[in-house]
């Protein structure tokens, strides 16, 4: 009995790719500060978070080709 597996490589392609960009998220992205009893502050900082996550996000749906959902 014969039979053949096809796109191996390519899921070992998409496994590698994944981790390296898991990999990147791996550890600090950012810092941010806040007045945590100022409601503006923590609206500010909430915002400076949420760009930094999509700019680390960038990055994954680059190599992933992820959706991030929300």
């Amino acid at each position: 009995m014969k039979f053949e597996i096809n796109g191996l490589d390519k899921l070992q392609r998409g496994l590698r790719d994944a981790s390296d960009a898991l990999k990147a998220l791996d550890g600090k992205i950012g810092s941010v500060h806040f007045k945590p009893n100022d409601p503006a502050s923590v609206d500010a900082a909430v915002s400076e978070v949420n760009a930094m996550i999509d700019t680390q996000g960038c990055r994954l749906v680059n190599v992933c080709d992820c959706r991030r959902v929300i």
